[in-house]
């Protein structure tokens, strides 16, 4: 028998989350580009209302007096508003690409680093103008749309793919180039684009993109059902399924890229390999009656594990609202043997709009409908941290900061999330450091534990 797991471990707070950044446009998805940086998109959809639909690179920087925020280094207006995207490292490219959805459609994006100078602007890092004097990376590419660019004060991390460029620069941030200062900056290149949904019954729209990297294969899912993988890096289709009833929602890619699983609107969720053959529809034995569906769905390496080995987690909601309230679930599956369920967890009746999970594992994160935010120990789904008012709406989406060591002694946690919403905001979420008794307090301990001796064998005499 499955052990099912109840949610009211973990302290609560109405907010104890950090506003990180804000943005002028409702946010609707978000990725990971380094250890600093973080790409956000979302807008405010084709109705002529004034707000734009754009694509923004941050940069986590740190604070004066303690802390971290969020500053745009690179921000471009795509017309159409971006509801999903997936960064595609390429082999054999020294770019990053970026796959979005707009409508019925998968762009790709050319992600590169450049180097401005500093023509206007105080040391202290407020850049009021830049003019680009050299881009890192190979060019050679028809521009079709060049982004605005800001500044980047520190070091850029592994783009992975995007070769290993490090200029020498001064503590300000600024790179010596002959006798002008620089900045680093990001430049965006729309590449190419194709159809990737192609409902005729109502418009296309593009719902979800994922990228296996080791197979170069990128999977998209829509409004038609179809899950579709395209081969890099011309994108070439390589094979289409009709996958579900109704939109697609969500795509995970298991660490191996042996499987692929899909989550329909239907509410189920099925099993695929990445040639296009069914493999199972997932289960999960709840304790109750009612009819249940999927929302989304993780696949996340084991902390400290082989390479390859993995767990599956869902989320799981009521499909029918009605009181009293129904719970929620989170399962958890072991792919390795069949897909057996280790796990089911009881989530409150709060519905479930988004999920991520650390790049080590070891953190898994849900968002609700309410705007709450959850972080749980991936292993036993014990809840770490709640925060009940993240966002005033329904959580978009999610993301966790790299484990780097970068990453962690610039938030000072151990696991830093960043969840966004239609209410425009970036939110961090810090699970700070283990506490741990450290050399000096070993040394201690050694130095107590031995007058403890002593004192013990002279007071019997030994």
């Amino acid at each position: 028998m499955v052990p099912a797991v109840n949610s009211s471990s973990g302290a609560k707070s109405k907010d104890k989350s950090k506003l990180i950044g804000r943005v002028n446009f409702p946010l609707c998805t978000i990725d990971v580009v380094s250890e600093r940086h973080v790409f956000v998109a979302g807008g405010g959809g084709r109705a002529k209302t004034g707000v734009p639909n754009k694509m923004e690179i941050l940069e986590i920087v740190p604070e004066d007096a303690g802390g971290f925020r969020a500053e745009t280094v690179a921000s471009y207006d795509v017309g159409d508003v971006i509801m999903c995207s997936a960064l595609c490292p390429i082999k054999d490219s020294r770019h990053l690409f970026l796959a979005v959805g707009k409508g019925g459609v998968c762009d790709l994006y050319r992600l590169s680093y450049t180097l401005q100078k500093q023509n206007n602007a105080t040391r202290n890092g407020t850049v009021l103008n830049h003019a680009s004097t050299n881009k890192i990376g190979d060019g050679g590419v028809r521009q079709r749309h060049v982004v605005q660019m800001a500044h980047q004060t520190k070091n850029l991390g592994n783009l992975g793919g995007q070769g290993d460029h490090n200029p020498a620069k001064d503590p300000s941030g600024c790179v010596g180039i002959g006798n002008g200062a620089t900045k680093l900056g990001f430049e965006i290149r729309a590449e190419s684009s194709f159809q990737s949904d192609f409902n005729d019954k109502e418009d296309p729209f593009q719902r979800v993109v994922r990228f296996a990297p080791k197979k170069g294969i990128l999977l998209t899912g829509g409004s038609d059902g179809y899950l579709r993988a395209w081969k890099s890096p011309a994108f070439t289709k390589q094979f289409e399924v009709k996958a579900h009833d109704g939109d697609i929602d969500d795509i995970t890619i298991s660490i191996g890229e042996e499987s692929v699983v899909s989550i329909g609107k239907d509410g189920r969720a099925i099993v695929w390999s990445f040639q296009g053959e069914k493999v199972m529809d997932l289960t999960a034995k709840l304790p109750v009656e009612d009819k249940y569906g999927f929302r989304n769905a993780r696949f996340g390496g084991i902390a400290e594990g082989n390479s390859g080995e993995c767990r599956l987690f869902a989320t799981i909601n009521p499909m029918m609202r009605r009181r009293p309230l129904k719970a929620s679930y989170i399962v958890k599956w072991n792919p390795h043997k069949a897909f057996s369920t280790e796990l089911l967890k009881v989530a409150g009746a709060d519905l479930f709009s988004a999920m991520a999970i650390s790049d080590d594992g070891i953190f898994l994160a849900t968002g609700r409908q309410s705007g709450c935010v959850e972080i749980f120990i991936a292993f036993s789904l014990e809840r770490l941290y709640v925060c009940e008012k993240a966002h005033n709406v329904f959580v978009t989406g999610m993301a966790f900061l790299k484990s780097a060591g970068e990453t962690c002694r610039l938030t000072q946690s151990d696991a830093t999330l960043v969840s966004i919403s239609v209410d425009n905001l970036l939110k961090a979420h810090c699970i700070p450091p283990q506490s741990s008794m450290g050399v000096l307090g070993m040394i201690c301990f050694f130095i107590c534990f031995m007058v403890l001796v002593y004192i013990v064998l002279d007071l019997f005499g030994l």
